[in-house]
Formats: C-alpha cells, sequence, structure tokens
C-alpha cells in the first residue's frame, strides 16, 4: 500500500515532481472544484434529507 501510493503521486500531469496527495485524489478535488464553479445553482431541497448528501 505504501509502494502505491508512493507511486502514484508521480502520476499528476500538471506537475513535474511529486505531489502530497496521490493522483486520483487530485483529480477528483479538481473535479469536484470546477464542477462547483460551472453549476452554480442551489441544490435540490429534496436532498437535505439524505444521508449521502452531507
Amino acid at each position: 500500500m505504501q509502494r502505491l501510493t508512493f507511486k502514484l503521486t508521480h502520476m499528476y500531469y500538471n506537475w513535474s515532481g511529486t505531489v502530497r496527495v496521490p493522483a486520483p485524489f487530485q483529480l477528483a478535488h479538481k473535479l469536484a472544484f470546477l464542477t462547483g464553479q460551472s453549476l452554480r445553482r442551489s441544490p435540490n431541497l429534496g436532498l437535505d434529507e439524505l444521508l449521502y448528501f452531507f
């Protein structure tokens, strides 16, 4: 697990060196940020009662 995590820190394509967070987590964070910026709509009020919405 440690070796896999170490190798994933070298796979982020926007940076030539190592990153602190493995590449899949960096990409997920970037996708969530860009999605939040582009949608700019309030979520459906029916989702407030669901556990996984938070």
